[in-house]
């Protein structure tokens, strides 16, 4: 019964009896543990040494005597290895960052993947640490070979505070991750529409001409992120462009997902509907051949082409004879009208 089971879960707690101690604030149960033996660098079977729980906390008289009896500073907690320092930041403790650092913790050490005291406060968005790390003079751009920039962090997660301070310490806007990834890559990607047009203020807009504002719109528009669309065509992104003249334009991408408004909000910005692609099929053959009937509507409406026949010399009108045929049934799949990201 429930008896027995707190009795295990008590059991848990004493066969740790200093990690028990640091997590329930008892100083002096500490220090007495500490005196009479106990290993101040000890994992519980969680991977936590006692001071990753006094940094958490923010007990500094704990972690001080857990320090002067050996703790280390730099105990990995599996399978990230997060650090004291990295877990005091996470919590919020900023005093107790400052003193990890002041006992010699290194605050420029990655965890076991790859992030930086930096890089990690950017991604929970501490501002507050970011700026005590800044000015303890960590470049604001630094990272490791595989790791991804500070800001780029910041931009993922949509922290505006965070990535408005290391803009103001030269963070590079441009900077890309080993994989080519840009701050701006990251915003629209894990879509934070705030952030996308702060990055894009930052250096006063979007530039049509440009590769990067442009191509990050089909990012949007395949993963539905609809406000973040807006907010790139809004500033400049051209509706328009493409990897080269025969592949997807954004309003291919959208209407083949059934995505309405995403395509509406493009065609309000210039798309446009009749493009062809390498298979010379437009916009509305795609709408058609989803059954996305209210999405083949608006583009009819905003002048797509029923009669443009595609590389087999069939048209819109043909197509939608063929899904709705008995043979056609068989071998397009229902659907529904409109996509569950973009209704």
């Amino acid at each position: 019964g429930w008896g027995r089971f707190f009795d295990r879960f008590r059991e848990s707690f004493d066969y740790y009896p200093l990690h028990t101690a640091v997590r329930r604030g008892l100083t002096e149960d500490v220090e007495r543990l500490l005196n009479e033996g106990s290993d101040p660098n000890e994992s519980d079977d969680n991977g936590y040494a006692p001071l990753h729980f006094a940094a958490w906390k923010g007990d500094e008289e704990i972690a001080s005597a857990l320090i002067a009896a050996g703790a280390t500073l730099e105990a990995h907690h599996p399978p990230y290895g997060e650090t004291p320092l990295l877990i005091a930041i996470q919590s919020d403790q900023v005093d107790m960052v400052k003193f990890l650092i002041d006992q010699g913790a290194d605050y420029r050490a990655p965890n076991d993947v790859d992030q930086t005291p930096l890089t990690f406060a950017a991604q929970v968005g501490n501002a507050k640490v970011l700026r005590l790390l800044l000015d303890l003079g960590v470049a604001p751009d630094d990272k490791t070979d595989f790791g991804t920039s500070a800001l780029f962090n910041a931009a993922a997660n949509g922290h505006i505070e965070s990535a408005s301070l290391l803009i103001e310490h030269g963070a590079d806007l441009q900077g890309e991750t080993w994989k080519g990834s840009t701050p701006l890559y990251a915003a629209v990607y894990y879509g934070q529409p705030e952030m996308v047009g702060f990055l894009l203020d930052a250096r006063g807009g979007a530039e049509p001409g440009r590769v990067e504002d442009s191509s990050v719109l089909l990012i949007a528009v395949s993963m539905g992120h609809r406000e973040v669309v807006e907010t790139l065509l809004d500033r400049g992104a051209d509706p328009n462009w493409r990897f080269d003249a025969e592949s997807h334009s954004s309003l291919h991408l959208a209407c083949k997902l059934g995505r309405r408004k995403i395509a509406e909000s493009l065609i309000h910005h210039g798309a446009l509907v009749n493009a062809t692609n390498w298979l010379d099929l437009t916009p509305l053959h795609y709408a058609l051949l989803g059954q996305h009937c209210r999405l083949a509507e608006s583009l009819m409406e905003a002048g797509a082409d029923s009669a443009a026949a595609d590389e087999y010399g069939m048209n819109p009108d043909q197509l939608w004879d063929l899904v709705n045929s008995s043979k056609g049934r068989e071998l397009i799949p229902a659907s529904t009208d409109e996509s569950p990201f973009d209704p």
